[in-house]
């Protein structure tokens, strides 16, 4: 397990509307807030002792954090080779990369334990309250075990009330997904596979 940053500084994208940010610690999308009125329906965060034993020291589940490889618990053989639940992805430290514009920003992270590797593209539209995340995933252990991927959003501050809601965009195969469709106040993902 990675130790945690001494301070953490996250991506920010910004448009005149809304503001975006992602934790590198875990790549959690935590900040999704149209100005000025501050509301961020993902503020929600774990503290450290809320955090299952097997992921203790590393990343905290907060916003919209990423499960990949595993959804949930792993076994007491991966809990006992440093497997944390829901995957390494939101345990660990990811790396940011030079995005093309100031709405764009690309991160990396790389999962030895599960066999995987991650690029991520997330883009907040120039003048919307819309952004649109797209990921590319590879699996370096052949023929591949199969994975488990999903997202995690828990809505925080005054939303907390509400039910998590989201689409995905799925589409397993050998080809990055069709970029993602537009659709006014709605974040979409998109995820596309790579094999080998």
């Amino acid at each position: 397990m990675q130790p945690s940053p001494p301070n953490p500084t996250p991506l920010r994208l910004q448009n005149a509307s809304t503001l975006l940010e992602v934790d590198l610690w875990g790549g959690a999308i935590t900040r999704f807030q149209l100005l000025p009125d501050g509301v961020n329906p993902l503020s929600f965060r774990f503290g450290p002792e809320q955090m299952p034993s097997n992921n203790q020291g590393g990343a905290p589940y907060q916003g919209h954090f990423l499960c990949l490889g595993r959804w949930g618990e792993p076994s007491e053989g991966e809990k006992a080779a440093g497997m944390p639940n829901h995957g390494q992805f939101a345990n660990i430290r990811w790396e940011a990369e030079e995005g093309e514009n100031e709405h764009i920003c690309l991160m990396k992270a790389a999962a030895p334990l599960e066999g995987l590797r991650l690029q991520r593209r997330v883009q907040l539209d120039a003048h919307s309250a819309i952004f649109a995340v797209e990921e590319k995933v590879r699996n370096t252990y052949p023929p591949g075990p199969p994975l488990q991927h999903g997202a995690a959003s828990y809505p925080g501050g005054p939303l907390s009330g509400w039910a998590a809601a989201g689409r995905l965009q799925c589409r397993p195969g050998l080809r990055p997904a069709a970029g993602p469709r537009s659709q006014p106040g709605a974040a979409l993902a998109s995820r596309a596979y790579q094999r080998g």
